[in-house]
């Protein structure tokens, strides 16, 4: 008898659609991507090079992506039948400040 496999989902909360809309029009396509790729394809708690959880809360994310120099902050919620990643907030990282629609997000602190 074959396992059944989990349903993955990701989907845009708290304002971070508006975050992704906020961003250069090349960088949308790049980070929809990405988020197939890490979110959709593969575990999304599954500790990569780009995916790891965060040191602490952000904005009820707990868990943090990046693709070049852009990052999405996200938290899970699972089922046996559901895998849903919340997408918090989305924006760009420059040097150890994050931008969100354009100004430093204050609750971010630097993965390094």
């Amino acid at each position: 008898m074959r396992e059944k496999e989990t349903v993955r989902t990701y989907e845009f909360i708290e304002g971070s659609l508006k975050d992704l809309l906020h961003l250069p029009a090349h960088a949308r396509p790049i980070i929809l991507k990405a988020l197939d790729d890490w979110l959709i394809k593969s575990d999304p708690q599954e500790i990569t090079g780009n995916k790891r959880p965060l040191k602490r809360t952000v904005s009820g994310a707990d868990w943090y992506l990046r693709k070049e120099k852009w990052r999405v902050l996200y938290r899970v919620e699972r089922d046996e039948k559901r895998t849903n990643s919340l997408i918090v907030v989305v924006g760009e990282k420059f040097n150890t400040k994050l931008r969100v629609r354009g100004k430093v997000y204050a609750q971010w602190q630097s993965e390094a």
